[in-house]
């Protein structure tokens, strides 16, 4: 008799398995090369603010967060920190986002908030490579090895869930 195991243990093995950023970028690599790639993984950094200048603006706005007073001039000095910080490599399509973001900020509150999602939508790392993916076969015979092997089983199994 053998173990069975729904498809979502798969899922949260994995998930315990990428313990670090490092890892994570490894395994990415390591897949392209499982994929077949024949020019390896392809990287780019979009990177539009620095991490550390990011994490100094927070402090920033932090600190006018304790100010009683906030005004218009206050938000417009936050907003010219934040475009002074953009990288001089920046894509200008990130470039420009990221200032529209900025720009559309009426008070502090939505300074914050606007400042880390443009963080966000504007920094980014994107991989890459010309594997072929894995067939059917592949995630049934190697990837898949301690998973339900067909559809039936996982309707049969699906009220375990």
């Amino acid at each position: 008799m053998a173990f069975k195991f729904a498809a979502r243990t798969i899922l949260e093995l994995g998930g315990e398995l990428i313990s670090s950023d490092a890892v994570a970028v490894y395994e990415l690599i390591k897949n392209s090369i499982d994929a077949r790639s024949m020019d390896g993984a392809e990287i780019d950094f979009v990177i539009t603010i620095s991490h550390s200048d990011y994490q100094q603006l927070l402090s920033r706005i932090e600190e006018f967060a304790d100010i009683e007073e906030f005004c218009d001039e206050d938000l417009k000095v936050l907003k010219n920190e934040a475009i002074d910080i953009i990288l001089p490599s920046a894509l200008q399509s990130t470039r420009s986002k990221y200032v529209n973001m900025i720009n559309a900020a009426t008070d502090l509150d939505s300074f914050s908030n606007i400042f880390k999602e443009a963080y966000f939508e504007t920094n980014w790392i994107e991989f890459r490579d010309s594997g072929c993916g894995m067939s059917f076969e592949d995630l049934d015979d190697a990837f898949l090895v301690i998973g339900t092997p067909s559809i039936d089983s996982v309707n049969k199994y699906s009220n375990l869930l």
